[in-house]
């Protein structure tokens, strides 16, 4: 292995680890403040939460792939998604693991966590992850915005498709 494909595997793990800490920890910071915002959980604030979730999610990826693109401008695309859906994956493991554990403890505002999470914010770490590369390789914008519409469409057209 090259010192550059080890230099840029050392970026790459390191930025999925700490990353995905992140989510993990804000996320659960994100269920304590709606806890105490929110005390009746209905489906309006269910809303709120997975909204503000997806949120951070973006925010975390997309800065942490910028950061990496930094550090290392010739990583392959391929390597950028895969950081960008292992940081979502870790992430929201480690908060479904955490999750878990204060069930266990009894915790009061501690919900059941519901695995199937991990595949629903893979996805959509990919596609952030896509429209993020589309940001910072596409030199273009006009080409940027044809590819980022793009994307947007068959993701539209993918949810409408498999929703009926």
């Amino acid at each position: 292995m090259a010192n550059s494909d080890k230099t840029e595997n050392q970026v790459l793990g390191k930025s999925i680890l700490i990353s995905g800490i992140s989510i993990a920890v804000l996320l659960v910071i994100l269920d304590i403040v709606n806890q105490k915002v929110f005390p009746e959980t209905t489906s309006w604030t269910n809303g709120v939460k997975t909204g503000v979730s997806l949120l951070v999610f973006w925010l975390v990826i997309t800065s942490t792939l910028r950061a990496m693109n930094k550090l290392r401008k010739d990583m392959d695309w391929f390597k950028l998604i895969l950081g960008g859906v292992g940081i979502a994956a870790l992430g929201i493991t480690l908060y479904l693991l955490i999750l878990q554990l204060l069930t266990a403890l009894e915790v009061s505002w501690a919900e059941k966590p519901r695995y199937a999470l991990v595949g629903f914010y893979s996805a959509g770490a990919f596609i952030v992850s896509l429209l993020s590369l589309i940001n910072l390789r596409i030199k273009s914008k006009m080409i940027g915005n044809v590819l980022e519409f793009l994307v947007i469409a068959a993701v539209a057209f993918l949810f409408f498709k498999f929703s009926q």
